[in-house]
């Protein structure tokens, strides 16, 4: 038993070092980024500071409720993490597992990457069976949450949508080329970003590792035929960790590699002042892409009318339902601006109303439409913004029908079909939308 106990532990030393050699590379790409030293002069890594705080990119995505830009953040975390002196602590291991794993569940193509991170701790790591456990542990309790949510099994969300897109995938072939997130990345940062990622690949065991997580996103989001700029979003912090370092390392050179590190940080900020203010060449065509999905994007200028307006309407007296009648739900505001419990239909579900206009005072108290010569009888312009006329029902002290619940079902035929694929038994989608009156039931 002792020589089977020593033969076990020679082995692990064995393991442990051969990982050492790739071990030290991962830290020497990153550990001088995320942890500098004490004799260090702190006005070393203003760069990165300046990178992380002002970035026009990182301001104005960030705090958008989308998986891409909020399983960004716990990506980062675990990236600081992995590097960390020592990663030995039952905190670190804990907060490790439970960062990837979040970061894997709120975008499910960010898996990879999560996984990645958690390699470098488990193999830097005394407590690869706690770490092991740990995230097992927190993948189950992700997956019995989704599994309570959705009335199905384990993970079914994760499963079906996976399905889902297998299918869809396809059909969409042809849609966009597979370099495009390649172009649409110099475009969004004025060239920047290819300048930094150029400059690292002659310092590849500095900035390998970040360059492999770039390459990683990259590679998996242009495998699948549909592509908008904001997948990818977890290469903006990548690119300019290695931007920040590459002008730290220049300003310690001298004086006149101080001047021109300075130089490049004021061309950065001037680059980051004209997205904000939507003044970078052709960056509307970033973010609108080939998706319906994707409406006007202004951080500071030229924004989208159609935010002011609802947050008119959000405030406004006699709110009592909204009709947007030529814009589909996806590209709307909707419930997350107009923060009301009132009817909400949008161009879709509204069809029956373009039919029918003179329903509309019993359904809605104020109408939406870019159209200039839109009118319903009984509803006068009330405001307008920029092209987004507000129209207000002339006699508003009636109710409107009130809805049962607001969340309409919003399937389409394309869907249906692909979904009676996955699951010939399933449930049909409701009709009407799932919209219940209360006055009655049914639609």
């Amino acid at each position: 038993m002792t020589k089977r106990k020593k033969a076990r532990k020679n082995r692990r030393r064995a393991q442990r070092a051969a990982a050492q050699p790739v071990l030290q590379r991962v830290q020497a790409a990153l550990e001088v980024l995320l942890h500098p030293r004490t004799t260090d002069r702190p006005w070393k890594y203003f760069p990165l500071v300046l990178a992380g705080a002002f970035w026009y990119e990182l301001a104005g995505f960030a705090h958008k409720p989308m998986t891409e830009f909020a399983a960004t953040a716990p990506l980062v975390a675990l990236l600081a993490l992995s590097v960390r002196p020592s990663v030995d602590s039952a905190r670190t291991i804990w907060t490790a597992a439970f960062l990837g794993v979040l970061a894997a569940a709120i975008r499910l193509q960010y898996a990879p990457l999560a996984l990645v991170l958690l390699g470098i701790v488990f193999l830097r790591t005394g407590r690869r069976i706690q770490l092991t456990l740990a995230a097992a542990g927190f993948a189950a309790g992700f997956g019995l949450f989704d599994a309570v949510t959705w009335n199905g099994g384990l993970f079914h969300s994760y499963v079906t949508n996976f399905r889902f897109n297998l299918i869809l995938g396809p059909m969409r072939t042809g849609e966009s080329p597979v370099y495009q997130f390649v172009l649409w990345l110099p475009v969004a940062s004025l060239g920047l970003s290819l300048l930094c990622l150029a400059a690292a690949l002659r310092r590849l065991r500095r900035y390998g590792f970040l360059l492999g997580l770039i390459a990683l996103v990259l590679l998996l989001h242009s495998l699948q035929a549909h592509k908008e700029y904001r997948f990818v979003f977890a290469v903006i912090p990548l690119w300019l960790l290695i931007g920040a370092d590459l002008a730290a390392r220049l300003a310690a050179r001298g004086e006149t590699s101080r001047r021109f590190a300075g130089f490049a940080t004021a061309g950065f900020a001037a680059v980051s002042l004209a997205g904000i203010l939507n003044a970078l060449p052709y960056q509307d065509r970033v973010y609108r892409a080939w998706s319906r999905e994707t409406g006007t994007v202004g951080f500071v200028r030229n924004q989208d009318p159609i935010f002011p307006a609802y947050r008119y309407l959000a405030g406004a007296p006699g709110v009592t339902g909204v009709w947007q009648a030529d814009r589909p739900y996806f590209s709307l505001p909707g419930y997350y601006y107009l923060h009301r419990k009132i009817p909400f239909y949008d161009g879709i579900t509204g069809s029956d109303l373009k039919a029918n206009v003179e329903e509309s005072s019993s359904r809605v108290s104020h109408i939406l439409s870019a159209d200039p010569g839109f009118s319903v009888p009984g509803y006068s312009l009330v405001q307008e913004f920029g092209q987004v006329r507000i129209l207000r029902r002339d006699e508003n002290e009636a109710p409107v029908r009130p809805w049962i619940n607001h969340a309409p079902v919003m399937v389409f035929n394309l869907d249906i079909r692909i979904m009676r694929r996955i699951n010939p038994d399933g449930p049909s989608p409701p009709a009407n939308f799932g919209i219940r009156f209360a006055d009655r039931e049914g639609p």
